[in-house]
């Protein structure tokens, strides 16, 4: 029981020094992205679907994706 309180501040203060996440690094790097803007064009996106009466049951979707890619190289 003595030793709770230190355990605790030292676990507080070990989580404080932690480096902040930096949100730049999370996701896709910007080399990539940059690469696949140049790569990819004409994005058209067509999402359909029926919900039906019952909660119960599944919603049917159907989606066609349609798209141009100008290099394959990588």
């Amino acid at each position: 029981m003595k030793y709770t309180l230190p355990i605790l501040l030292f676990t507080v203060l070990v989580s404080a020094c932690q480096p902040p996440i930096d949100l730049l690094d999370v996701g896709i790097p910007l080399k990539m992205a940059e690469y696949r803007k140049q790569q990819v064009s004409d994005v058209v996106y067509n999402l359909s679907f029926d919900i039906p009466g019952e909660k119960e049951k599944a919603i049917p979707t159907v989606l066609n994706l349609s798209l141009k890619i100008t290099d394959l190289q990588q």
